[in-house]
């Protein structure tokens, strides 16, 4: 970790250094230098993974979503931030709407568990990443649940 913020220090001297320098030759060789030191720091700091090795490092947690509806209401109140009856109510006015704009035709997730992953989010400080996890869900179909409601 030392070793990156002496790295971080060292690029930030440079940038400096691009700032005050006058000559467009050395300042166009510094920029580059600066671009270099960049990407190495990135790469100490997190190494790049191609699209495959993160498609095949995605691990499912098995998840029985009826958990979360069989929580009795004070924990699903403390969980979703509203009781069990206006989340039922909120169920309801979201499927009318989306079925009103023809958004609603194939389900294959049934809305109410949509909107429990949706409503998380919401209620809750965690990222998209956790929340997938927590529901079993892979980071991309949960945005795309977000995104949909």
């Amino acid at each position: 970790m030392a070793n990156n913020e002496e790295a971080v220090i060292q690029a930030a001297g440079i940038a400096v250094m691009i700032l005050e320098e006058k000559e467009e030759e050395l300042q166009h060789a510094l920029l580059v230098l600066a671009q270099i030191a960049v990407r190495e720091i990135m790469e100490l700091e997190e190494p790049w993974i191609d699209a495959g090795a993160l498609e095949a490092s995605w691990i499912y947690v098995n998840v029985n979503i009826n958990e979360y509806h069989l929580f009795p209401d004070p924990v699903f109140k403390i969980h979703f931030r509203m009781s069990r009856g206006v989340f039922e109510i909120l169920v309801q006015t979201v499927g009318n709407h989306l079925r009103s704009k023809g958004r609603l035709r194939r389900v294959r997730t049934p809305l109410q568990d949509i909107l429990l992953m949706v409503v998380w989010i919401m209620a809750t400080p965690d990222s998209f990443r956790s929340v997938a996890l927590r529901f079993g869900r892979r980071p991309s179909t949960l945005w795309d649940f977000y995104s949909y409601c």
